[in-house]
C-alpha cells in the first residue's frame, strides 16, 4: 500500500514537504501533513466544504470524550 503522502500528493504539480507515516504500519497515533499545493477557485470551494463537514462530525465526539489523553488538533487552509 502506497505511503499517505504519495496518496494525498499524488496529483500535486508542485514540491510538499510532508510527515507522515505508512498507512499500513498502523502507527497513526500521531498524524501530520503539510503541504503547499495549487488548486483551482470551484476545488478550493469543494475543499473547505468537506474540511467545515468533517469539524462538524469530529466535534461531539470531543464534546462527549472522557478526559484521558492530551492532543493538540489544528487545521490551516489559506491561500498565499
Amino acid at each position: 500500500m502506497e505511503k499517505l503522502v504519495t496518496i494525498l500528493n499524488r496529483n500535486s504539480p508542485l514540491p510538499s514537504f510532508n510527515t507522515s507515516v505508512p498507512i499500513e504500519s498502523g502507527q497513526l497515533e500521531n498524524l501530520h501533513y503539510s503541504s503547499v499545493i495549487s488548486l483551482s477557485k470551484q476545488d478550493v470551494q469543494q475543499i473547505r466544504e468537506i474540511l467545515i463537514k468533517t469539524i462538524e462530525r469530529i466535534k461531539p465526539i470531543i464534546q462527549r470524550s472522557p478526559e484521558e489523553t492530551l492532543y493538540g488538533f489544528s487545521m490551516d487552509f489559506f491561500g498565499m
